[in-house]
């Protein structure tokens, strides 16, 4: 798709949220797909980078990124009525059982960026949502209030203690899940940093409850044709971008 840029502002120090207009709109987006993004008119850098696909508004796509290398560097340079050209939405997204009735989201850092469009998802459904966010300070966290008032409840953290709880938004969560009645109704969705995912698919195997986690993984193609994206699983190595990026947790072996 060929995609007009509407709005690319700077929400946190580094952190960027795109929006686009593409043409023609894709007819589905499933939470926690992703696209792949041309960051530069020309040829360099020379390969796109994956997005998730933070939300739809009004046939709009949004993508939330840090700005970490060239291309990020590239995209955050991106004017209204820039053109983009991305492909998408790829990959495999969360699944939402019918019989679900409370939802968990552990969100690390940029990590958040599939949840928001997940949190619409849920609501439809009337699923009872907690995000847990973290990150390392409260710069990272400066834009959460944007999470507010959407039917969730929310808890932050930061590494340092400068915003809500002081710690790894993991601890946070096992913390407060102790307090809740955890049955097969019950499902984790947790992206971030593969530390804090590997953290997170420990604790639902503890409580014996269903987790699944969006993997981060550098991508040439996106399409499931470099084999570069692939990542060790109980099944042997499936590739993120195909047959991921969410997985179940109980499926990736983390060591």
């Amino acid at each position: 798709m060929t995609s007009e840029v509407i709005e690319n502002r700077e929400v946190a120090g580094g952190i960027f949220r795109l929006t686009l207009a593409p043409d023609p709109f894709p007819a589905t987006v499933a939470p926690g797909q992703f696209v792949m993004v041309r960051t530069a008119e020309g040829m360099d850098p020379i390969l796109s980078r994956a997005f998730s696909i933070h939300d739809v508004v009004d046939r709009k796509i949004r993508i939330l990124y840090r700005v970490v290398g060239r291309g990020t560097g590239c995209l955050s340079k991106r004017k209204k009525r820039d053109g983009i050209g991305l492909i998408g939405p790829l990959g495999r997204g969360f699944t939402i059982p019918k019989t679900m009735k409370t939802a968990w989201l552990v969100a690390g850092g940029i990590g958040v960026a599939p949840f928001q469009l997940m949190i619409r998802a849920l609501r439809s459904r009337k699923i009872h949502t907690t995000l847990f966010f973290g990150a390392r300070t409260a710069e990272e966290l400066a834009w959460y209030r944007d999470l507010e008032g959407q039917g969730v409840s929310l808890v932050v953290s930061t590494d340092d203690g400068s915003l809500g709880e002081k710690g790894k938004i993991v601890d946070v969560f096992r913390k407060q899940i102790l307090q809740y009645q955890v049955d097969q109704t019950c499902r984790v969705y947790a992206c971030g940093p593969r530390p804090m995912l590997s953290a997170a698919a420990r604790l639902c195997r503890d409580l014996k409850v269903q987790g699944e986690v969006s993997l981060e993984s550098e991508m040439a193609c996106g399409l499931g044709t470099c084999m570069g994206c692939v990542v060790l699983t109980s099944t042997g190595y499936q590739r993120v971008c195909r047959e991921g990026p969410v997985f179940p947790a109980d499926s990736i072996l983390w060591e």
